[in-house]
């Protein structure tokens, strides 16, 4: 009678389940490991005033004003997660042509009656970093900018203008115009916000990251080495 081995198959059901979670685990756990790097490189390049600013923008369209579309900012159940997400935002715009610029937010009921039959640029998108228009024909505002005292925020002079809003909610348009509202409109212009929970969020990021690799990693080598090192089993005696 002779005894025949019988070999102890390397992958169980729990080993495979064990190297495939892992790896889909390693795989979520390097996204947001990148995701809170990238962030942490894009939080690096705020300003000294604790703004993280874009690029400066050329905006340039006919008519006696540009203006944002509608932008909604709701809050949830009274807690202002907008402003606690974005905090201060800052729009700083800079005329190319001499004389004086206007820069305003209000409420969008307030800009379209404002602008209602005067001839103005909306914008709708953009093409890469150039911006989009829909052109409104019309004549000229009645009104110069300044002149009403529905703006919820506003600055007007020459040179660069800055304009600083705390999120709160509400339907909103941007407005930028010459201050003696003459056209064209053209200028430059960078947005930005303080971010302050843009350091909990990378946080939130690189940790949990972190703590899904180390998971991801743990499933992956124990399976891995557990199918590595089953063993014969018992000799069967045969007949």
């Amino acid at each position: 009678m002779n005894d025949v081995l019988q070999g102890r198959p390397r992958w169980t059901a729990g080993r495979v389940i064990a190297v495939v979670a892992g790896s889909v685990l390693l795989l979520i756990s390097f996204g947001l490991i990148a995701g809170g790097v990238v962030l942490a490189v894009a939080a690096a390049e705020r300003g000294d005033d604790g703004y993280l600013m874009t690029d400066e923008t050329t905006i340039s369209a006919p008519g006696h004003a540009i203006t944002t579309e509608t932008f909604t900012v709701e809050t949830d159940a009274g807690v202002d997660v907008p402003g606690r997400l974005v905090g201060e935002t800052k729009l700083v715009v800079t005329s190319t042509e001499e004389g004086p610029l206007f820069v305003g937010l209000a409420p969008s009921t307030e800009v379209d009656a404002f602008l209602a039959g005067v001839g103005h640029s909306t914008i709708d998108g953009f093409e890469g970093r150039r911006p989009t228009y829909d052109v409104v024909d019309g004549g000229s505002p009645a009104t110069l900018p300044s002149d009403v005292g529905f703006w919820t925020a506003s600055t007007s002079g020459t040179g660069t203008r800055t304009l600083i809003w705390e999120v709160e909610s509400g339907d909103w348009t941007l407005v930028v115009m010459n201050a003696d509202g003459h056209a064209p409109v053209n200028a430059e212009a960078a947005v930005g916000a303080t971010l302050p929970a843009l350091g909990a969020t990378i946080g939130a990021l690189l940790v949990s990251g972190g703590v899904l690799l180390l998971v991801a990693l743990a499933l992956l080598i124990g399976g891995l080495v557990s199918a590595s090192r089953a063993g014969p089993r018992a000799p069967v005696p045969s007949r």
